[in-house]
């Protein structure tokens, strides 16, 4: 039971930041060095 919570956690908490890597992606200028989610999206 406490395996399978932790577990999910974990995964719920890879899932985050997988999306926040994504909008980072998406977000940020092609020229800009830093890749992950800027300032103007939060």
């Amino acid at each position: 039971m406490i395996n399978l919570k932790n577990k999910g956690i974990i995964n719920f908490i890879l899932v985050l930041v997988f999306l926040f890597c994504i909008m980072g992606f998406r977000n940020s200028a092609p020229g800009r060095g830093n890749k992950m989610v800027d300032t103007n999206y939060v």
